[in-house]
């Protein structure tokens, strides 16, 4: 590829996000001097101290669900599974979430991200985000949503992956877009991400089916998908953002959440990587300057794959931080199997004038069932991970506290799985700050409650002892 190709693409295309917008919180913000690796490590509280708890919690539509599933066996039906006939009454497999910008008074809507299906779920409530700011306890008589869905693809190339090559022994996870990770942009826009998680059957197939980026409007309008398979293959070559190859399985990218941070001359924004148990279970960050990412992803839309992978190489990260945390036993296992403590996303904000990033984490009792299928299990342990001082190089505490209501670490979880978090802060000037989570902001979890026939659930969170 003629390097002025590239160049002249670059030049065409506005350089956008380039400055702060956020004049009164980007001065709490360090700024990075160069590209650094660094190490956090996350301890647990030694005591429950009560830093977080849930205010009310509220299924995401009917429940439950009674539906069955079709066959996961044949081949013909693989594209609509796992979706019941009523699948847009309600919202499963919660695993992002972002407040949405609505029309009228009297309500609010979040957008969802569903991993295991092809459209966004958007839920409204009739009650605005100001009146549960300022008296949480009403969360608790919130109404039943109205549930809509916004859909990704057409039936058209969602027929085309029926022969995708892939090797996958569950259709289901065959054919999952895998949403994991949605983010606000400092235009208000809304940037929802593919975990990326099958790169390596990419490797040996030629078909990636979890490298898209989505923008929408905040009222919850598709404006544009963008593929980011060149980026994720570059990503994949990080062995310092993954870590190495182990007897377990290949290390692989699985972006679980990301952030956009301010920084006085600018905004960064960051990939929060989760280890997996077959992988080798290093959990990272890795971050970019954000007009320079965002610029190279319009301009790596108009390239073949080999001119974009070219292109996006060229793009260097700011910092790799790896996130170490422990591992959870659990008590019922006789063979005491370590298992690992991973993320589930990530949500930035200023707590007490420090940049702090609040990440759910859990830890799955992963096992393979008869068939030899690789299965999540149980629940041994969820929490909150607040990472303080995240945005100060070589700086920074982390600490993981366990969920309000569950017994030690090892034993099943009652809180369950929180795979998104959102903060609404009244005092922002835009949809951006609004977005950034504070001492005072609300903030709302999803949690994805492992069932194709049930909803998942919507938490009221209070977080506060930072």
């Amino acid at each position: 590829m003629p390097h002025s190709k590239v160049a002249m693409l670059l030049m065409s295309l506005p350089l956008v996000f380039s400055h702060g917008a956020c004049s009164n919180i980007s001065a709490h913000s360090g700024m990075l001097a160069g590209p650094t690796q660094e190490t956090i490590d996350c301890t647990l509280a030694e005591t429950e101290d009560g830093i977080y708890r849930s205010l009310a919690r509220h299924p995401m539509g009917p429940k439950p669900r009674t539906t069955p599933l079709a066959d996961e066996s044949s081949p013909g039906s693989t594209h609509l599974n796992p979706v019941p006939e009523d699948a847009d009454s309600f919202l499963r497999a919660a695993s992002g979430v972002r407040i949405a910008r609505q029309g009228t008074d009297d309500s609010f809507a979040i957008l969802v991200a569903q991993d295991s299906r092809r459209k966004i779920g958007l839920a409204t409530y009739g009650m605005t985000l100001q009146a549960l700011e300022t008296e949480p306890q009403k969360a608790t008589g919130l109404d039943a949503p109205s549930i809509g869905a916004i859909p990704v693809d057409t039936p058209e190339n969602i027929a085309a992956w029926e022969d995708d090559r892939r090797d996958y022994d569950s259709y289901r996870k065959k054919y999952k877009r895998d949403f994991e990770a949605m983010t606000t942009m400092p235009d208000g826009t809304i940037l929802v991400l593919a975990s990326g998680s099958d790169i390596v059957k990419y490797q040996a197939s030629g078909v990636s089916y979890r490298s898209q980026a989505l923008v929408l409007s905040s009222a919850g309008h598709l404006l544009k998908a963008y593929d980011l398979l060149p980026f994720y293959l570059h990503m994949q070559r990080n062995r310092s953002l993954i870590g190495e190859d182990t007897a377990m399985g290949p290390a692989e990218i699985n972006f679980e959440g990301v952030t956009i941070r301010p920084e006085d001359s600018g905004f960064v924004i960051g990939f929060y990587h989760r280890g997996n148990i077959n992988g080798n279970g290093h959990n990272a960050l890795i971050e970019f300057d954000f007009a320079a990412w965002y610029h190279t992803l319009q301009a790596a839309q108009q390239l073949d794959l080999e001119e974009a992978s070219a292109l996006w190489l060229k793009l260097e990260p700011l910092r790799t931080v790896r996130i170490r945390t422990p591992r959870v036993t659990s008590p019922a296992d006789p063979a005491a199997t370590p298992f690992p403590m991973t993320l589930n996303d990530a949500l930035f904000g200023f707590v007490k004038g420090r940049g702090t990033v609040l990440i759910p984490v859990a830890v799955e009792a992963e096992y393979k069932n008869a068939q030899g299928v690789q299965e999540d299990g149980a629940v041994i342990f969820s929490g909150l991970l607040v990472w303080e001082n995240m945005d100060q190089p070589g700086h920074g505490t982390c600490t993981i506290h366990q969920a309000p209501g569950d017994d030690e670490p090892g034993k099943l979880s009652k809180f369950g799985k929180v795979e998104g978090l959102a903060a609404y802060h009244k005092k922002g000037t835009d949809l951006y700050e609004q977005s950034l989570y504070s001492e005072h902001s609300l903030l709302i979890g999803v949690t994805d409650v492992d069932s194709e026939i049930e909803p998942s659930t919507l938490s009221f969170l209070q977080v506060g002892g930072t």
